[in-house]
């Protein structure tokens, strides 16, 4: 016989719901959205009409969406809300009696979806940066002119909101994080940014004044070249491969120790929203921030070896961000990018003390981006085919192969030449100039 948490009389499995409410709880996402109503004296009026929505109930809706493969939307989201059963609707503190069923599914005008919008406005006006402008196009100039309009409360306004959003995603992120799950993780982290699309450029769209924006209003105009650079706001230029209106998204994610990454699985940790960029260092450290804040995440002991972050080439010439990661004993590896345009494959090579695989020894002429890094030092790609066998031997090995050393001399003197550098943490150093001397 089921329980009441295997049965499917909604389009939800209760165990689902259970598990969405449970997270939502956990996230304390209803409480704190409610002390910022508060703070900002917006008064909550009771709805005359049946039903009357709850916060928990839409941000249940909102974990619930991505189960199915749908854009979560503000439709899908009173969909959703309708779809759950009335046990479903108890968990998430609605009632939603037949009539209003009825109605609901016979609603040529969509007056409920309307109803319903207004409410989730009001709702979450606390958190909306540009509550003061209306969601539709304009041009560069009148954005401009509106944001610089805005008075002095009204920018601490925006600011304390904009924080407040990230406040939310990264408390739904938190309470999803399975810490059971990250049991064999030792702090290495990945990082990255992405870029999504709000809008494509049309027609008199663009970054200067007279041009149109899109219509959300944190969107912002960016160019993408050959090289994978990221210019936000900038002129088009030879190389551009991509224009659009879109948000960056650099998010952080825990993976496995250097010698086997796949230890524990792929988990994000912490996000920031902004402008999209080629990498945003201060996005970046604020991720690591948050998470520095946990007590669950491990911190290397004095004898132990720095936690690694991967990142690509965007957040290499950052000396802020160095700065931040030397702070926290995290060092940086770097990814190259690949790319296909050239004849060959082009291959990265970015763990340290790991040797390429068997099929990439195997290619007659690798064409690699930058150094290949083998046993802690950077070597040339030309040296490729001189970098075989461990070039590491104890004093005692080479002492007792009477042709040891001289072998050992050969193989140093034909690697020699082909080292670039060696793959060290940074450290800080005095590098102020002394005074001239006179004249």
């Amino acid at each position: 016989m089921k329980t009441i948490m295997d049965t499917d009389g909604g389009r939800y499995r209760n165990r689902q719901v259970i598990a969405a409410v449970d997270l939502v709880s956990r996230s304390h996402a209803v409480e704190l959205i409610t002390a910022w109503q508060r703070e900002d004296g917006i008064a909550q009026r009771p709805a005359h009409r049946h039903p009357q929505f709850t916060l928990q109930a839409v941000l249940v809706a909102m974990v619930l969406i991505p189960d199915v493969g749908v854009t979560t939307t503000v439709r899908e989201i009173l969909r959703t809300i309708y779809s759950l059963t009335d046990h479903q609707l108890d968990m998430v503190g609605m009632t939603i009696n037949s009539e209003a069923r009825a109605a609901f599914d016979d609603d040529p005008k969509k007056r409920e979806e309307a109803r319903f919008r207004v409410w989730l406005h009001a709702q979450m006006v606390c958190l909306d940066a540009f509550w003061d402008l209306p969601a539709r196009t304009m041009t560069n100039g009148e954005f401009a002119t509106a944001i610089a309009n805005r008075t002095d409360e009204d920018r601490a306004l925006a600011d304390r909101r904009n924080l407040r959003s990230t406040e939310i995603v990264n408390s739904l992120i938190a309470a999803s994080i399975d810490w059971t799950g990250l049991a064999k993780w030792r702090g290495d982290m990945v990082a990255d940014e992405t870029i999504l699309d709000l809008a494509t450029v049309g027609e008199g769209m663009g970054s200067k004044p007279d041009k149109i924006k899109s219509a959300v209003s944190r969107a912002r105009f960016y160019v993408r070249q050959d090289n994978n650079d990221v210019r936000a706001n900038g002129d088009l230029g030879k190389r551009t491969r991509k224009v659009a209106f879109g948000i960056g998204v650099t998010a952080v994610m825990a993976v496995g120790p250097i010698r086997e990454p796949g230890a524990v699985p792929r988990t994000i940790l912490a996000v920031e929203i902004g402008g999209p960029t080629a990498g945003d260092a201060a996005a970046l450290m604020r991720c690591l921030e948050r998470i520095d804040g946990w007590p669950q995440t491990p911190k290397p002991r004095s004898r132990q070896r720095n936690r690694l972050l991967g990142v690509d080439m965007g957040y290499r010439a950052k000396p802020e961000l160095a700065n931040f990661l030397m702070s926290r004993r995290i060092d940086r590896i770097h990814r190259y990018p690949k790319s296909g345009r050239q004849a060959g494959a082009r291959t990265t090579f970015i763990l340290p003390s790991v040797w390429p695989t068997e099929e990439i020894r195997g290619q007659k002429a690798p064409m690699l981006p930058g150094p290949v890094l083998a046993w802690g030092d950077f070597y040339c790609p030309a040296a490729m085919d001189r970098l075989a066998g461990n070039p590491t031997h104890r004093i005692r090995q080479i002492n007792d192969d009477p042709d040891g050393l001289d072998r050992f001399d050969k193989m140093l003197a034909e690697r020699l030449p082909f080292v670039m550098g060696r793959l060290d943490r940074p450290r800080l150093r005095d590098v102020k100039r002394a005074a001239r001397l006179p004249g």
